[in-house]
């Protein structure tokens, strides 16, 4: 459809673009967060799955056959930055999404993947929902939790007595069959140089 001389496929890409100049600095992750947070319906890019407090997206440059973005809707810095209720609302949201992110990827095995410290890239809390190419398992420390709000919560619990980490990677895998069983690594900087 065009409007004005602009189809709305290039004024998508224009406003994409945008996004994605200014959300690798700290200010542009701020300014991203408050447009989450309050007008979500801004963000460029296409809806994958949606519920009141979280948005997915696919990636708009993606490293994986499947690839997708997972956005709370708050702003919010990064994973520490989350506090209890957050990440369970987190966990509790996103689990309402799984079902859709099977059916769209095409898999019954997805990871999702939280980068921290000097592998985040993005001033905003967000988490990659990815299918392996190759369905590889993580090379980390395996953590203990069996559902998603526990896995976050042994992570942080750790994050926290380890700050002088660089960076880190949180993956937990979740398969369709398990009912919301998964398995988590928290990955320290240098130790899996393959994950984004």
């Amino acid at each position: 459809m065009r409007t004005g001389g602009f189809s709305r496929l290039a004024v998508q890409d224009v406003v994409l673009r945008f996004f994605h100049s200014i959300v690798r600095f700290p200010s542009g992750g701020r300014i991203l967060g408050a447009v989450i947070a309050r007008a979500s319906w801004l963000v460029p890019g296409r809806r994958l799955a949606e519920t009141e407090t979280l948005l997915v997206l696919a990636h708009p440059r993606p490293c994986y056959p499947f690839h997708a973005l997972a956005l709370l809707k708050a702003d919010v810095g990064g994973f520490l930055s989350l506090d209890a209720v957050g990440m369970e609302r987190f966990a509790a949201d996103l689990e309402k999404a799984l079902p859709d992110l099977f059916r769209v990827s095409g898999s019954d095995r997805l990871w999702l993947v939280i980068n921290g410290g000097t592998r985040q890239d993005v001033a905003q809390f967000h988490a990659h929902v990815v299918r392996l190419p190759d369905e590889r398992g993580s090379l980390g420390d395996r953590l203990r939790s069996s559902t998603l709000a526990a896995a976050f919560a042994e992570a942080r619990a750790i994050l926290e007595r380890r700050r002088g980490w660089r960076g880190y990677s949180f993956q937990v895998e979740i398969r369709a069959e398990t009912d919301g069983a998964v398995s988590a690594w928290l990955i320290r900087d240098g130790l899996n140089p393959a994950a984004h």
